[in-house]
């Protein structure tokens, strides 16, 4: 099994990041933290990045792109542009039917209602760590 050692955080609040970067490097010094605000500019990150992160954090309500439009354009990008891992999609929603609809399209091996927590983001890294 090997180690999360990058991982992509795409939301577009800068204190979420901030903070999700902050509790990132609590659990784990090693794990490299990126950040993107916005669909697009994830993608413009995924197709220069040296080395594809191995886990990507995705919020769901951005401007300019959101989750599930980034998703759409994602699934298209050749394989050594895409996560080496998986794809964990975040919200503050609560509408149940962001939920159904990324298990439906098959995008997300798991979501996650912010905030997000230490044990949330242990068990986060763990999944994708079994990812084969």
């Amino acid at each position: 099994m090997r180690k999360v050692e990058r991982i992509l955080l795409i939301d577009d609040s800068e204190t979420s990041n901030f903070l999700h970067k902050r509790l990132i490097a609590r659990i784990s010094k090693d794990i490299v933290v990126d950040t993107a605000t916005n669909g697009r500019k994830a993608l413009d990150y995924l197709k220069n990045v040296e080395r594809p992160p191995d886990l990507i954090i995705l919020d769901i309500n951005m401007p300019v792109m959101n989750g599930f439009e980034f998703m759409e354009e994602y699934e298209i990008l050749d394989s050594d542009l895409k996560a080496r891992k998986m794809i964990s999609m975040l919200t503050a929603s609560t509408a149940n039917g962001h939920i159904k609809k990324a298990r439906e399209l098959g995008y997300s091996k798991s979501f996650i209602k912010k905030p997000l927590s230490k044990d949330k983001l242990i068990e986060i890294i763990k999944k994708a760590q079994a990812v084969i």
